[in-house]
């Protein structure tokens, strides 16, 4: 929480990279705390399967969904979020199938995985701070919360995706059956 709030206070957006693992209802609760807008980026068709669950159970929800459409409109809202000082909230663990192109294949727990480089290169090109963040079931009332810095100096979508997947691969491997991808 200390590193998001720093975040959150620091002079500029921020971004937090995620992925489908744990529960991003209740990391969002732990947002609400921050005091800072928070978008979270998800594909329209996502979006519309899950938001009335979204409805019944985030009634006082504290964000804003920003959807990823063909027309591109997703980048500009990010963009003026990111100006606003805001909190950009992504995962970065699956692609869409007719945008395999702007997708990279790297190693990920020992066999090729393909990642889409979309959320990594947000980071290089605005080149604002993110944190790899997660929220996982500990017990069946306690839920633990990690963030990994993101890289200092995210030259290129790259060197962001490899830190990340080097996150990624920590928690997979302590608790892979919450791993939904």
């Amino acid at each position: 929480e200390e590193k998001i709030r720093a975040l959150a206070n620091g002079n500029q957006g921020a971004i937090l990279l995620s992925a489908h693992v744990g529960n991003w209802e209740i990391a969002g609760q732990l947002l609400k705390r921050i005091g800072v807008p928070v978008h979270i980026v998800m594909y329209d068709n996502e979006y519309q399967n899950i938001k009335q669950l979204m409805d019944e159970t985030m009634k006082d929800k504290h964000f804003n969904a920003i959807l990823i459409k063909d027309d591109f409109s997703h980048l500009i809202q990010i963009h003026k979020a990111i100006k606003r000082k805001e909190i950009i909230c992504i995962h970065g663990d699956r692609f869409v199938e007719r945008n395999r192109k702007k997708t990279a294949v790297i190693d990920f727990m020992g066999e090729k995985a393909r990642f889409p480089l979309g959320p990594f290169e947000l980071v290089s090109r605005f080149k604002i701070p993110c944190l790899f963040v997660y929220g996982l079931k500990e017990t069946a009332k306690h839920y633990q919360f990690y963030a990994f810095d993101g890289p200092e100096k995210p030259e290129n979508a790259s060197v962001v995706l490899q830190s990340y997947k080097a996150a990624l691969e920590k928690i997979v491997r302590k608790y892979p059956t919450q791993w939904f991808n």
